[in-house]
């Protein structure tokens, strides 16, 4: 069903049963344990809005993750097919401009996932026997939970 374009990807539009509009990388599912008929990598939500502020206005479009990164672990997910109303090819500009979304957010959820992991971890302090105060900056919690 999926064909590839000339770099080997097969990016797609696909509008979804539900009313969502989607662009994705997508791949037939060819291992028999997987439930589901297509796995889609990266998949972009295609949303629009009219810009009032020019004359005449205009129609933009513009994408955003479908998945919530920095929640799950993997982008992709296995769709079945009942649940895609229909899908097209992408213009070949509309194509690069989904693999720059596609590459900005991935390099934004590794800055966060960075950013995270470098962030101030809380430090425990003895002050009595059986009382430790526990605090990322100026304010603290006593382990009785009152704030100091």
């Amino acid at each position: 069903m999926i064909e590839e374009d000339e770099d080997g990807l097969s990016i797609l539009y696909i509008k979804f049963k539900t009313g969502d509009d989607i662009i994705s990388q997508v791949a037939d599912v060819e291992d028999d344990d997987v439930d589901g008929d297509v796995i889609l990598f990266n998949p972009m939500k295609l949303d629009s809005y009219v810009n009032h502020d020019v004359d005449p206005p205009r129609q933009l479009m513009y994408l955003q993750p479908w998945l919530p990164m920095g929640v799950i672990t993997n982008n992709a997910v296995v769709v079945y097919m009942d649940d895609i109303l229909t899908y097209s090819t992408v213009t070949k500009s509309f194509r690069d401009h989904y693999i720059v979304a596609v590459t900005e957010n991935l390099e934004y959820a590794d800055e966060e996932d960075e950013s995270q992991s470098k962030a101030k971890q809380p430090k425990a302090q003895k002050i009595g026997d059986n009382v430790f105060t526990v605090g990322f900056g100026k304010k603290t919690e006593t382990a009785a939970g009152e704030d100091e």
